[in-house]
């Protein structure tokens, strides 16, 4: 069998949930980089028939070592040797996530261009939907190793333990927990549905140059995958635009994201198709 070519190469690794039907997850985040042209693998860390907001769904979480296995296979192929991007999201087991974290590591000390953003999936409509002790471990394990961090009002609220109800106070609780020694590497975070005067939602984009509100959206209804579909276009943005343009890659992911909500026809599901 002839050798793999670069033409193969991957661009993207999606470590999150899948589900069999909807799009939450990486059934939310594999379309947009179909169509945006970007090769991805993805791991699930759990597997549902469908998001829990449809009913009672049993989810099949990957077992830690399983994980640990289907990485460490994963990273040996001459297909993921040049990986642009690896992302995380919702995990479903506490000790899934410092395994994780121990690959992204390793990969990275070996292909430092390899860039990492971590969404993380906790909750939202202030009520944790995972187990606090996976709070405590992303916190630990994965937050240090960021480049850029997508939490919603209620998760930044949960990493910071502050009360944040503005779009200030998303600036000030953000630039705190850039400011962590811990977090020395991380270059942004975008906070999303922070609430404005005018009553709209919002979203706030924090980096260590400057701080920007994007006026994106003017739901107030939280639909099942946005949160997904946002990083997956705030990452297809990062690595289509030149120069590490954040704050267009964030507007350009919020604008589209607002607009993909304002189609849905149903808050469970999220619609896919970029026009």
């Amino acid at each position: 069998m002839p050798a793999s070519s670069s033409a193969e190469q991957l661009d993207i690794l999606s470590i999150q949930s899948g589900v069999m039907v909807g799009a939450v997850g990486n059934d939310a985040a594999g379309p947009i980089y179909a169509q945006r042209a970007l090769r991805v693998a993805r791991l699930d860390t759990v597997r549902l028939a469908a998001h829990p907001g449809h009913g009672a769904m049993r989810a099949y979480t990957t077992p830690p070592d399983t994980l640990s296995e289907l990485l460490s296979d994963f990273f040996s192929l001459p297909q993921a040797d040049d990986l642009k991007l690896i992302q995380t999201g919702y995990f479903g087991a506490t000790e899934q996530v410092s395994i994780v974290a121990d690959h992204i590591r390793s990969y990275r000390n070996a292909h430092p261009n390899c860039q990492f953003l971590c969404d993380p999936v906790l909750g939202d409509s202030g009520r944790l939907y995972v187990d606090a002790a996976i709070k405590d471990e992303i916190e630990a394990h994965l937050l240090p190793l960021a480049d850029y961090l997508t939490p919603n009002l209620f998760e930044l609220s949960s990493l910071t333990g502050t009360l944040i109800k503005t779009c200030d106070d998303a600036f000030q609780s953000a630039g705190a927990l850039l400011s962590k020694q811990q977090l020395s590497g991380c270059r942004a975070i975008l906070v999303t549905g922070v609430p404005h005067s005018n009553g709209t939602i919002i979203d706030c984009l924090v980096t260590r140059k400057f701080q920007d509100v994007i006026h994106a959206s003017a739901t107030t209804g939280g639909i099942s995958g946005s949160g997904d579909i946002l990083a997956a276009l705030m990452i297809a943005h990062l690595l289509s635009y030149p120069d590490d343009d954040i704050a267009s890659a964030a507007k350009a992911a919020c604008v589209m994201t607002s607009r993909l909500m304002a189609q849905a026809t149903s808050h469970l599901t999220m619609p896919v198709k970029l026009s």
